[in-house]
């Protein structure tokens, strides 16, 4: 995987196989701040704007999904060099393998997207689009 996004901004971000929309909760927080990390520049913090929260690990046991938190995490975005150009949203540690992954790249409402090993599969791409800076 190859270092992705350059582009500071507000995106849409959707998962290629679903085209779920990712966001924090049911009610449409779907506006995410994008923004490099100034120390490592191909890191990058991803800030919901609706909720005022960043995308962060939240871990139950075993399980590890994403969530929101009021702790800024950055998160290396791999560009995929496919058809759609879509990224990979990577655990911060690059030895780690990990991604966010929508859980059986189901549409609907409340479903958690895990951190899981990279296998390349479409519900682990993601489409980000800029829609503002």
């Amino acid at each position: 995987m190859s270092s992705g996004l350059t582009t500071p901004g507000v995106y849409y971000i959707t998962n290629l196989r679903s085209s779920t929309v990712l966001d924090m909760d049911p009610s449409g927080a779907v506006h995410w701040r994008v923004v490099a990390d100034p120390n490592f520049p191909d890191m990058w913090s991803l800030r919901n704007m609706e909720a005022g929260q960043y995308l962060n690990i939240w871990q139950n046991g075993s399980e590890t999904r994403l969530a929101g938190s009021n702790v800024q995490t950055f998160w290396w975005l791999a560009q995929q060099h496919d058809q759609k150009n879509t990224t990979a949203i990577c655990f911060p540690e690059r030895q780690d393998t990990r991604v966010a992954d929508l859980h059986e790249g189901n549409s609907g409402n409340d479903i958690p997207i895990k951190l899981l090993t990279w296998n390349g599969g479409d519900t682990q791409k993601w489409i980000f689009e800029r829609i503002s800076d």
